[in-house]
């Protein structure tokens, strides 16, 4: 499943440029109609794969014929690359979407405090979304007690490792830190790199940090640092930084970090096991998989625990959709959203796109092993989660706060530092902290 973090390959955006003027023109306005005709809706997303246009077609299509001489919907989208820039001046057009794509968390949060994201808390009680979808799904739209988007697609980040590197010395997927320890010393002894990490886009870095932080720390703490309730000057802020400069000081990482592509040059190394374990999300899956077929000797285990603190898996909402306040037609555009996560429609995304549904009821088909038991994780995750920085705060702490990070890995920043120039965003956009 393509995402906000992965980036299109250039003939893709070549496809994407002769398709788009045909998927986007005659776009009507939020709430337009025909004269006595169908209520027409417009519904603009993020493009991210060919697959993923195609269940789209697919999905706008049946819900269509289904509704045929009542609701029409019509389609525009715009690809991940230019979508955060894209977004805020469609929606400040003349002719806004009733329906448009958001990520979660603090980016939602911003949608909601601009005015464009219309509470959908009767909707989910109309249509039973709290029980129909996963426990965290439905956990996620909250934002200041209202239900503000409907999830589309879940992920989450877990340690992928390279089975055969795994076997060939003899290893067992670590439990806890002083396990993994042993683990990458082993790998290190034996010229293979304990772990891969592409930060050339420097969202992929924030993986590692925020996987060490939570589960050093506790969700609690983090949610702190995410509220404004403690400093990023914070001295366990500050030692995160310092933990992740400390290992790649140590070589637990395969050189390049800031200058090898998540989207291209990775998987080379990856295939040529010069590295065992990568921290990312699930969404990663179609680097290893091809026709539902495992094409990479690959399996993955959680975080390991740190100390005292029990393992917490980050499991979140990669794409979520929200109506827009301005519609005039919210309860159709609701209608439309109560399809997308039907289990019809589910079914095709998982069988097109990726394997894991916000839909309780649809399970990944034919898939790897490894694949399944991360979905059964997903769908049953009742447990405290969190989301990565990017997801969980506006752009505007974010981007200072993955420039800084890129920064200390690349030496030419101290870990105090990057807490200083991101305390500083944080306080500006945010607001000084509070207890």
């Amino acid at each position: 499943m393509a995402t906000k973090r992965i980036r299109y390959l250039p003939s893709f955006l070549i496809l994407v440029a002769v398709l788009f003027p045909l998927v986007g023109s005659n776009t009507p306005s939020a709430g337009a109609h025909r004269a006595n005709g169908p209520v027409t809706i417009s519904f603009y997303y993020r493009g991210t794969t060919s697959q993923h246009d195609q269940w789209v077609s697919w999905m706008v299509s049946n819900f269509n014929k289904q509704n045929q001489g009542k609701i029409q919907v019509t389609t525009s989208s715009t690809p991940d690359a230019d979508y955060h820039q894209k977004i805020n001046l469609v929606l400040g057009g003349s002719n806004p979407p009733d329906i448009f794509f958001s990520w979660e968390g603090g980016y939602a949060k911003s949608m909601v405090d601009a005015g464009n994201a219309a509470p959908l808390d009767a909707y989910y009680k109309q249509y039973h979304w709290n029980s129909e979808l996963t426990p965290v799904a439905a956990k996620l739209a909250t934002i200041e007690g209202h239900q503000y988007f409907l999830a589309g697609y879940i992920s989450a980040s877990v340690v992928w490792y390279n089975t055969a590197i795994f076997a060939k010395y003899h290893l067992k997927p670590p439990k806890t830190w002083d396990q993994l320890v042993t683990v990458a010393n082993t790998l290190k002894s034996h010229g293979i790199a304990p772990f891969l990490l592409a930060n050339q886009q420097q969202w992929e870095a924030q993986f590692d940090w925020t996987g060490y932080f939570v589960n050093k720390y506790g969700v609690g703490v983090y949610n702190q640092l995410l509220n404004r309730q403690i400093p990023w000057t914070d001295p366990r802020v500050v030692a995160t930084f310092a933990q992740i400069k400390q290992m790649e000081d140590n070589g637990w990482f395969l050189q390049g970090i800031n200058s090898m592509d998540f989207d291209t040059t990775a998987i080379i190394f990856w295939k040529k096991q010069k590295a065992a374990m990568w921290y990312q999300g699930s969404f990663i899956l179609p680097k290893f998989i091809t026709d539902k077929k495992l094409t990479q000797p690959v399996d993955w285990f959680p975080y390991p625990q740190i100390g005292n603190q029990s393992p917490t898996v980050s499991v979140f909402a990669e794409d979520t959709y929200m109506i827009n306040k301005k519609s005039a037609h919210k309860a159709e555009a609701a209608k439309f959203l109560d399809f997308l996560v039907s289990a019809a429609s589910q079914r095709q995304q998982v069988d097109l796109v990726g394997p894991y549904s916000p839909n309780a009821s649809v399970a990944p088909v034919g898939e790897a092993p490894m694949v399944d038991r991360l979905a059964k994780l997903i769908a049953g995750y009742k447990a405290s989660t969190f989301m990565h920085i990017d997801h969980a705060l506006g752009q505007d702490v974010a981007q200072p706060f993955l420039e800084q990070l890129q920064g200390v890995l690349a030496g030419t920043v101290t870990p105090q530092k990057a807490a200083a120039v991101t305390e500083a965003a944080a306080k500006k956009a945010m607001g000084p902290v509070h207890m």
